[in-house]
């Protein structure tokens, strides 16, 4: 095993003989960052356009509406929008409609890495608001 070692020594030796050295330019390093530096230029295109993103955030928030509005709010009673227009149309009748939200029941773990995910990212997000200098 020594001996072949030995054998690739000497003829890597002999390759680097033969083929001898050169020594780069002496502005070899600055020629070859600015070519890197050259081709360094980035523009910014998000993913989603404004555009499509503020498209969808009506969508959400119309979603929202319409399920609050339109669909009842326990299983017997009618439609909000149904006891809002009664509501309106008869000027005896002043009661307003009770929402009834589902009540989620997490537990304290889901809580607190629920809140220290929101905290981070709050951070994270403003830390790279001022590094990027965004505004």
């Amino acid at each position: 095993m020594k001996n072949l070692t030995n054998q690739e020594d000497a003829f890597m030796k002999k390759l680097f003989s033969e083929a001898g050295s050169e020594s780069p330019s002496m502005d070899f390093h600055q020629r070859i960052l600015s070519r890197i530096e050259a081709n360094k230029t980035i523009v910014y295109q998000p993913l989603i356009s404004p555009g499509i993103l503020k498209l969808l955030g009506m969508g959400i928030i119309s979603l929202v509406l319409i399920t609050v509005l339109f669909l009842p709010g326990q299983e017997s009673s009618t439609p909000y929008l149904k006891n809002i227009s009664d509501l309106i149309s008869s000027p005896v009748s002043i009661s307003l409609p009770k929402l009834h939200f589902p009540k989620i029941q997490l537990g304290p773990v889901f809580n607190t890495s629920l809140f220290a995910f929101c905290f981070l990212m709050g951070t994270w997000i403003i830390y790279l608001r001022k590094k990027y200098d965004l505004q």
